[in-house]
């Protein structure tokens, strides 16, 4: 697929599906794009809900991929909390948004988690100040992956696919993303519920928000890169405990 987020699903394209349901939660959509001209494409082929949508153009922020989207959005948020949603969930529900959002009173990150351990990186809750000084912080130390993300932030909460969101969308069909060209003409299948975790907790980190500032200003001063400091990184956020009792309960 060349854009996938133009491509069609269900008579609708993907993107258009994504940006509805997340209109029917809130009035302040943001659309983070590669380019301008990209911005100027997708606003066109929402029609009406083109006039409801922030785009955003990525800054370089020296992690590409998913993740300087995801900084880029953060940055431009206004509100206290925000869910990053991908554009390739067409069957995204507007009540698992809502979901998200309301853990966040009792963590920095809400992150659902299905019953084998397995998280969804590309679908989350975040407090936006926070949001936004992780996901600048990890840029800075040029990390790509979106699950760096969570295991920097402050605190999560992880949710149950198998009890709350089957809750509120028995079919989990928000969770069904489309990888492949054949996928648009039949629906993906979702995970299996086979696992043992069926509760939501939550995990505080080691690392704090003044944690973060101190790793971001250290980042701006060096320049670190990922690949070549994760050790580094990783001693800065308690990385072992964070491994440890992060994911330990995942695996």
């Amino acid at each position: 697929m060349s854009d996938k987020a133009l491509a069609f699903f269900h008579g609708r394209r993907l993107l258009q599906r994504v940006v509805e349901a997340s209109l029917r939660m809130t009035s302040d959509v943001i659309l983070s794009v590669r380019s301008g001209e990209q911005g100027k494409i997708y606003r066109r082929s929402l029609g009406k809900a083109g006039r409801s949508v922030r785009v955003v153009v990525d800054e370089p922020l020296g992690c590409p991929g998913p993740l300087n989207g995801i900084a880029t959005g953060f940055k431009a948020a206004s509100g206290d909390a925000s869910v990053v949603v991908p554009c390739d969930a067409p069957s995204v529900r507007s009540e698992v948004l809502a979901l998200l959002l309301r853990h966040l009173d009792e963590a920095t990150l809400s992150v659902p988690v299905w019953p084998d351990g397995l998280i969804e990186p590309m679908l989350f809750g975040a407090r936006t100040p926070d949001g936004s000084l992780v996901a600048n912080a990890l840029c800075m130390l040029g990390c790509r992956k979106t699950v760096d993300f969570i295991r920097a932030a402050p605190s999560v909460k992880f949710v149950s696919v198998a009890t709350e969101f089957m809750a509120v969308d028995p079919s989990l069909g928000s969770f069904v993303n489309v990888n492949y060209p054949f996928e648009l003409r039949v629906s993906p299948p979702r995970r299996s519920l086979e696992g043992s975790l069926h509760k939501s907790f939550r995990v505080q980190q080691p690392a704090n928000s003044e944690a973060i500032e101190r790793l971001l200003d250290f980042a701006q001063q060096v320049r670190l890169s990922l690949s070549n400091h994760r050790d580094l990184l990783l001693d800065l956020l308690d990385g072992d405990e964070i491994s440890r009792s992060h994911f330990g309960p995942l695996l």
